[in-house]
């Protein structure tokens, strides 16, 4: 209920980092968030909704980022790769992102994220090579800070010494402080 009032007076973007429940994804659009994350892995019935999210995202202005990550792909592909592979990981983005083209939304930014470094770097040179979406950088469970770090100055410094990536986020299991 106070997500309106943070999203209007807070001095930075408020992202919506919405997971579970489709319903949150309006009410962080309606409460006029900046942008909203979804993770349509875990949010039930997502695909049968995109059409509703992209109509409100679109009257609204608000950019949408796709998280895929390895914990929550969808079945159907890890029956065909076996696991969360780097073509797993980006068929899961891009066949997400289709869905909103469908209906004409675009303003849409990817994330595959992975906790093994090598996987997340190869997802993220597919997706690069395969669409012209921003790209948001992270991760995903890199670890306690020393070792949460490492893991993702290396994946980064790979990906953006390619011209690969536009935004990033490290990902820690240490205190919100340490991961800003």
């Amino acid at each position: 209920d106070a997500l309106p009032v943070i999203a209007k007076k807070s001095q930075i973007p408020v992202i919506a980092d919405i997971h579970f429940q489709p319903k949150y994804v309006f009410a962080a659009i309606e409460a006029g968030c900046a942008a909203v994350r979804v993770n349509p892995g875990n949010i039930k019935k997502f695909d049968d909704q995109v059409k509703e999210i992209a109509k409100a995202a679109k009257d609204h202005g608000t950019p949408i980022r796709i998280g895929v990550n390895a914990g929550s792909l969808d079945r159907r592909l890890l029956r065909k790769y076996g696991k969360a592979t780097p073509e797993a990981l980006a068929e899961s983005a891009l066949w997400e992102a289709s869905l909103f083209e469908e209906h004409d939304f675009r303003d849409i930014k990817i994330s595959v994220k992975h906790n093994d470094p090598v996987v997340m770097v190869e997802a993220y040179r597919q997706l690069a090579a395969q669409c012209d979406y921003p790209l948001h950088l992270g991760v995903t469970e890199a670890g306690p800070a020393f070792q949460g770090t490492i893991k993702s100055a290396v994946a980064f410094g790979a990906l953006l010494s390619q011209g690969i990536g536009d935004t990033i986020r490290v990902s820690l299991s240490a205190p919100p402080v340490e991961e800003i």
